[in-house]
């Protein structure tokens, strides 16, 4: 027993000469094998080295999916907060029967850091799936491990019967437990793997801060010319699902940049502009740093034994398990009426998504001096006056102002920051018959451009611009941010809705933070699906002290005709 044990539990451990900056990663998945286009749902534990408690920084945390010949698959990537994180990674359904392998580790920079593996099956459904099992050959050095005591109230639950789950554990604990379905997937017996891994052994191109933030790096150039611009103002937004960030920055002597502690979440675009000594924009070019690691594996070493599974049950089984799904109506008579379509905006600015204020010309003309007189009774707020400069004779010199007791505002035409010295005198050579909209940004809206931006921002754009749809000014850098933490959907049979569906789930529930109270108590509930079966509850994590457990209940699940 003591044997078993220390194969499933081999995985926190203190490795000596290891910087007590760097966290141990631990896993727990909610099963050991998939098939093809399922949800690999995990919960991540980062643990101090020496202390073996949870860890306290907020930290990026990779988890990647590779086949048996080391190639990367599938990622995600995570902030942990407090040593917790979860997610999933979500397989595509045309991956090869085999053993794959799922690793986890931190994203600090460090001499050594320290790599957790666990092994998986994926099996294609559709393919022969006969596959030969690894050879778990790493060394692993064990710890003491505490007890996870997890009852139910009977051992057999009919179809679509509500299931409560006491969970008991000496002190408090942060846990995570899953549930799944034993009739044609074994239980989840893979074991957290340790080892070692030294920089030096590959390079390592990615930077991220100690705040838990992406550090954002690049070399910036004068579009087309490869010399760098040293000393150079950098505008740069920050644009991802949730919000959108500005900062204005300056190269070095070498002419690169360095932004620490940026978040950034789900699909996001890094814009950038430089910024002459006179405050105009001109286009640049950025060698940014990869934000993610770039880490070959070794082929996986096989040995000679022969996994089979019986994939004729599989077909009946949900590929979407703890996704949230739309559901299918079937729809009797219908009648379509018709839809005014609103042509898409001709302008969109990588800057920002909405004006404060909006003007968008006619096309019509109407007689104005200049672009200024078009804005007078247009935008609300936007104040002309006219007065005359003693060096350019009797030719009126418009004052422009956006809001009471503020600066005069900073000018953008088709996408470039106007000298302050000059703009004005370029706007007024712009024929009042080309403008084709005029955005106007204050407050926080205006923030995007800097102190710059006091008195709120004008922005021109030109007919020829809107034709182009394009910004020569701006670039755009697509990048990827934290995946959300992502949660798991089960049904819940004491409401009406959803009872008339078949529920042929195999991940039955899945929940990756399940905290026990001062007395080690916590419970969770979850309904059981419409197969009999065996279910296996399986309840793993850390406590106070730093130490790992688990804990498995196996219940019936009967066939109540």
């Amino acid at each position: 027993m003591k044997t078993i044990m220390n194969l499933l539990f081999g995985c926190f451990f203190t490795l000596s000469g290891l910087a007590s900056t760097t966290p141990s990663t631990y896993i727990h998945i909610n099963k050991s094998t998939y098939l093809a286009g399922e949800s690999i749902w995990f919960s991540v534990y980062l643990t101090d080295v020496e202390s073996k408690k949870l860890w306290q920084n907020t930290e990026v945390v990779y988890v990647q999916l590779f086949d048996k010949d080391g190639q990367l698959v599938e990622k995600s990537m995570i902030q942990s907060q407090n040593g917790r994180g979860w997610g999933k990674i979500k397989t595509t359904d045309y991956l090869d029967s085999g053993v794959y392998r799922l690793r986890a580790f931190a994203g600090s920079l460090n001499e050594e850091k320290l790599i957790t593996e666990k092994w998986i099956d994926i099996i294609d459904p559709k393919a022969p799936y006969k596959f030969k099992v690894n050879t778990v050959g790493n060394n692993i050095e064990n710890q003491e491990l505490f007890g996870i005591n997890v009852r139910t109230e009977k051992n057999e639950f009919n179809k679509r019967e509500k299931v409560k789950v006491h969970i008991l554990t000496k002190d408090p604990s942060t846990l995570s437990v899953s549930v799944i379905d034993l009739k044609n997937f074994p239980l989840d017996s893979s074991q957290n793997i340790f080892y070692r891994y030294k920089s030096s052994e590959a390079k390592v191109n990615y930077l991220q801060s100690k705040n838990g933030g992406f550090m954002i790096a690049g070399l910036v150039k004068e579009k087309g010319l490869m010399n760098p611009l040293k000393n150079y103002d950098l505008l740069l937004v920050f644009k991802d699902e949730i919000s959108s960030k500005s900062v204005l920055t300056k190269t070095d002597e070498k002419g690169r940049f360095s932004l620490e502690n940026i978040q950034l979440f789900g699909k996001a675009s890094i814009t950038y502009q430089g910024v002459n000594k006179k405050g105009a924009s001109f286009p640049i070019e950025i060698e940014f740093e990869s934000l993610e690691p770039d880490i070959k594996l070794n082929q996986i070493q096989y040995k000679k034994e022969i996994k089979e599974y019986d994939y004729q049950n599989f077909v009946s089984y949900n590929l979407t398990d703890g996704e949230k799904i739309d559901s299918t109506t079937i729809l009797g008579e219908i009648t379509i009426k018709s839809v005014k379509v609103v042509p898409p905006d001709p302008i969109q600015s990588k800057l920002y998504d909405k004006p404060t204020r909006m003007y968008v010309t006619d096309g019509k003309s109407r007689g104005f001096i200049n672009v200024f007189d078009m804005l007078s009774g247009q935008l609300a707020g936007v104040k002309v006056s006219y007065t005359f400069d003693v060096y350019k004779g009797v030719i009126p010199v418009p004052v422009v102002s956006i809001c009471a007791m503020c600066p005069a505002p900073l000018y953008v035409l088709d996408g470039v920051t106007l000298d302050p010295a000059s703009a004005i005198d370029i706007l007024l050579t712009v024929n009042p018959n080309e403008i084709y909209r005029v955005d106007v940004l204050t407050n926080a809206d205006a923030t995007i451009y800097g102190t710059r931006a006091a008195g709120g921002v004008l922005l021109f754009y030109t007919k020829r611009f809107s034709n182009l749809q394009q910004d020569y000014v701006s670039n755009t850098y697509e990048v990827k941010g934290y995946d959300y933490q992502a949660d798991f959907s089960s049904p819940n049979y004491s409401e009406a809705n959803d009872k008339n569906k078949p529920d042929v789930r195999q991940s039955i529930y899945w929940n990756p933070e399940v905290i026990t109270n001062e007395k080690g108590y916590a419970s969770i509930e979850f309904y059981t699906a419409d197969l009999p079966t065996n279910y296996a509850i399986v309840v793993e994590g850390i406590n106070q002290e730093g130490k790992v457990g688990r804990g498995v209940k196996k219940i019936i699940i009967n066939d109540n005709k």
